[in-house]
């Protein structure tokens, strides 16, 4: 059996705070304000928009809203109004400089917006805080634009609230109900559902892999007991015949025990060397450690070791019955 490791995953510091995220546009962002301040344990309602700049051919993607907002999306640290943050990318690209260009899409047309320049303190926010893959973006505040208008109609606004986050979701979620489309509810937390998602299915398939290789070795231990049985029963003069010369049963039952336990064992061996010689290179390929759990293979021998022995027990006492001295006189 083989894992992987997955990436770490770094909750940001604004989520706790608003933990509630709304997903509409700017024409219906009054009315979802208006909705919002009636809902009881609501405590604050922070928007995030997203935005895209061009300098010349280069796409610089990114993020515009308060200090909040903005830690929802990557562990910036400290922040105020009029800060820039840009999140480092695993390429090592560095922070954009200079004059950008906003830009829009409208019905699949790139459309240019204002331009905006870049400040020269921007503070540059290692990958390693980033939380929900937007390496490579920018992090503005309001108050660093300077009074442009970012172009776009979709934005999010993260409802902060008292309580637990299911509960304030629920009351969010009823109140905005009549919206339908206009606004739809979730968790600001989403990459943490995704990251909970792919643990519960990684041990949903760990435990079918479980549940049918002890299936396996069931069905291979009925095979086992069949053919100790059919083996004693051809057999069963010359066992007697060493029963009668004064070999203990002791004995014939090790020697039982041995013909049942070598294939179990050499079985094993082969199922657990090709299972990592399989796994091993095609890891290798793709570039992802290996990790053996040995937990698992300890447990699945010692459950071969359960079956070599409760097989053997099973044919006992057809090999005292086939080793008296009156079924030696019948041969």
């Amino acid at each position: 059996m083989t894992n992987r490791t997955s990436r770490a995953y770094h909750t940001p510091d604004g989520v706790a705070a608003a933990p509630v995220r709304v997903d509409t546009t700017t024409a219906h962002e009054a009315e979802v304000r208006q909705r919002l301040s009636g809902v009881a344990g609501v405590t604050g309602v922070h928007s995030a928009k997203s935005v895209q700049f061009k300098s010349g051919e280069q796409h610089v993607f990114g993020t515009l809203g308060d200090c909040v907002a903005l830690k929802t999306q990557a562990n910036i640290g400290d922040c105020a109004d009029g800060d820039v943050f840009y999140v480092t990318g695993s390429s090592a690209q560095p922070a954009p400089k200079g004059e950008l260009r906003m830009t829009d899409y409208r019905k699949d047309v790139e459309v240019d917006g204002p331009k905006w320049t870049v400040p020269d303190n921007i503070r540059v926010v290692s990958s390693a805080n980033d939380a929900k893959g937007v390496s490579g973006d920018l992090m503005i505040t309001p108050g660093a634009l300077g009074g442009i208008q970012a172009p776009g109609e979709r934005l999010q606004l993260l409802v902060a609230g008292a309580g637990g986050a299911d509960a304030l979701i629920d009351r969010v979620a009823t109140e905005l109900r009549p919206l339908a489309w206009k606004a739809e509810v979730g968790k600001t937390d989403y990459m943490a559902d995704f990251s909970g998602r792919d643990e519960r299915m990684m041990a949903s398939f760990r435990a079918v892999l479980l549940t049918a290789s002890l299936f396996v070795l069931a069905v291979a231990a009925m095979s086992l007991l069949m053919l100790s049985i059919e083996q004693i029963s051809e057999r069963r003069r010359p066992l007697a015949a060493l029963s009668a010369s004064g070999v203990p049963i002791g004995v014939l039952a090790r020697g039982s025990l041995w013909q049942t336990a070598v294939p179990v064992v050499v079985g094993v061996v082969l199922a657990v060397g090709a299972g990592l010689g399989l796994t091993a290179p095609i890891l290798r390929l793709a570039k992802m450690p290996m990790m053996v759990d040995g937990g698992v293979l300890a447990g699945l021998a010692g459950a071969a070791v359960a079956a070599v022995l409760l097989v053997t027990a099973l044919t006992l006492p057809l090999l005292r019955q086939v080793t008296r001295l009156d079924t030696l006189r019948s041969e």
